[in-house]
């Protein structure tokens, strides 16, 4: 899930001629779809496994682990599922912000690109 994902961010940014570091920009983004996953999924418990996943999120940064965490709670196909929806959300939300400034070829290729992966859920 979040190798495809990094994947697809990678293409994104190198056809945007995104100049920064391109490694740091994808950690970050990755980083806040995972926590609006989470978080998805901490407003779906009753308060007392609320507190309890939110707990044994907090005191593991990693994601491989905070997933393995949420499988506990929540089936793995379900999380995934919700993974796929906040990255086709967020990558959306980037694009709009970038699409103006884009040449038509940029637009093409990227056009081309999504349409060559699937992100949706």
């Amino acid at each position: 899930m979040p190798q495809e994902s990094k994947e697809i961010l990678l293409k994104v940014l190198e056809i945007i001629n995104y100049k920064e570091k391109k490694e740091e920009f994808i950690n970050q983004f990755l980083t806040t779809v995972w926590q609006n996953t989470i978080l998805d999924f901490l407003e779906a418990l009753p308060n007392e496994q609320k507190q309890s996943l939110d707990s044994e999120v907090g005191q593991n940064p990693n994601p491989e682990n905070q997933q393995k965490i949420l499988m506990k709670y929540f089936p793995q196909e379900k999380i995934r599922i919700v993974f796929r929806e906040r990255f086709r959300e967020a990558l959306e939300g980037l694009l709009a912000s970038v699409n103006l400034t884009l040449s038509q070829k940029q637009q093409a290729a990227l056009t081309a690109h999504l349409s060559s992966v699937s992100i949706q859920s």
